[in-house]
């Protein structure tokens, strides 16, 4: 139920040529803090090797070694077809007008890219309704750089920490009606501590999970969102409610609980999912 967008380093090759074995809803080329300054070129030429790489996700590198925002990848990755970005990193409205501003001057309209914002540290975090709100990028979803946001922070990422953030950004994605992104994930091992991860995000009300590593994939696409008990309820209120004409329905009860009109959409999200995974 959570769709998966799964991180690649372009300069890790091998990687790339097993994109075919990796069944990921979205997959994301990273530029920024993973890749060492000397293999930029070489990843730039490991990403056009790619089936269709131009529809992919790609994660620039936007700002140098002193914070200073510089758009000479960004440009570099508009210029060999890219039109999908994860943008780390942008906390402010001025960085986010000059990126407007670089499109404009190479020939690009604001509705050419679709964009992620990946909000990493505090001041981000504050204005993230302000970014949304004053921004002519055609922003598809919001998600959390927990792993930096942490560190600017100095807390431990636990998710307890991360609790605040996490919920302030799916609150602003849920208001302005894009994507929810969830965090992701160091841990490449631990199948408990990540099904708890899941767990939270998907109850929470998340859409989408950053993914690292293929054990952390098989563990979303294996993940079990409702258990027997929840689908068999799930059905039989809906047989009840199709009883009912749509403008008569209003309340039910069933199995000691009431049901109203705004439960129906979970039901039918919950029969969905159980038709498609064989749960019914």
């Amino acid at each position: 139920m959570l769709k998966s967008y799964f991180f690649i380093p372009a300069d890790k090759e091998k990687f790339i040529g097993k994109m075919d074995s990796i069944k990921a809803d979205e997959f994301v080329f990273d530029f920024e803090d993973a890749l060492a300054e000397n293999l930029y070129e070489q990843a730039l030429d490991n990403v056009k090797k790619a089936a269709n790489f131009t529809t992919h996700f790609v994660r620039p590198k936007l700002f140098d070694n002193s914070d200073n925002l510089s758009l000479g990848v960004f440009e570099d990755l508009l210029n060999i077809g890219f039109r999908k970005f994860v943008l780390p990193k942008v906390s402010s409205t001025i960085n986010l007008k000059k990126i407007e501003n670089k499109l404009e001057s190479i020939g690009f309209k604001n509705s050419d890219i679709q964009v992620i914002l990946l909000i990493e540290d505090p001041h981000g975090l504050i204005y993230a309704k302000e970014l949304l709100e004053n921004s002519g990028l055609q922003v598809i979803g919001i998600g959390l750089g927990s792993h930096d946001y942490s560190r600017q922070i100095g807390m431990t990422h636990t998710l307890e920490n991360l609790g605040y953030a996490r919920a302030h950004v799916l609150n602003i994605a849920k208001a302005f009606r894009i994507e929810a992104i969830d965090i992701a994930s160091m841990n490449v091992s631990n199948e408990q501590e990540f099904d708890t991860e899941i767990k939270t995000g998907f109850e929470l009300g998340y859409d989408s999970k950053f993914i690292i590593h293929p054990f952390q994939l098989n563990l979303l696409k294996q993940y079990l969102y409702y258990s027997k008990e929840v689908v068999d309820e799930a059905n039989e209120v809906y047989s009840e409610i199709e009883k009912f004409e749509k403008e008569d329905f209003s309340v039910i009860k069933v199995n000691g609980k009431i049901f109203e009109k705004p439960h129906i959409d979970r039901i039918k999200k919950i029969i969905k999912w159980a038709e498609s995974n064989g749960s019914q």
